[in-house]
């Protein structure tokens, strides 16, 4: 309670968290509903050539690559991503590659193809938007936590994927 009364002013990246901050006795006045944005020259959509630099492109292997951006939590929804791209038919899953950038390992799904980045400095991002072909972000609140704004939506958005949530958060307000 003593950083909500002393902090000038809180600024918010939506909806949820200003109602979040009145409820906890903040002022409406010292609350500013920023939304978040995204450097769109920095991240747009691949060229031809640039999608052609994916690894299994370079191989002549034809595979969506599905990109996953985040920490490997349980609320992150990974495992129903994974159990998800697992339940595919055969014959469309060996065509599928997920890409989890923020993970190291630690997790296994025989039959799918996982790459594993680990941490990703944010100024190789944009470059792995344009890599892969879909972005998934399944994340699902908990009785102590909800997305407030996964900006890595809006990266991708701006790259060009097509973009896959789960219906909470910021993204369905």
């Amino acid at each position: 309670q003593p950083i909500l009364d002393q902090a000038a002013g809180f600024i918010c990246r939506n909806a949820a968290a200003c109602e979040l901050l009145q409820a906890y006795g903040v002022e409406p006045a010292r609350i500013h509903h920023v939304p978040p944005a995204v450097d769109t020259v920095r991240f747009r959509p691949a060229t031809a050539q640039e999608r052609d630099q994916a690894p299994d492109r370079q191989r002549g292997e034809d595979r969506v690559r599905v990109l996953y951006a985040g920490r490997n939590t349980p609320e992150k929804g990974i495992t129903d991503l994974v159990f998800a791209l697992h339940s595919l038919a055969p014959e469309v899953r060996a065509k599928v590659t997920l890409v989890l950038a923020g993970i190291e390992g630690g997790i296994e799904a025989p039959g799918l193809e996982l790459e594993f980045l680990g941490a990703v400095p944010h100024h190789h991002m944009p470059d792995l938007y344009r890599l892969c072909d879909v972005f998934c972000y399944p994340t699902y609140p908990t009785p102590y936590w909800r997305e407030q704004w996964g900006i890595a939506v809006m990266e991708a958005m701006a790259s060009g994927l097509p973009v896959v949530t789960s219906d909470v958060g910021a993204f369905w307000e």
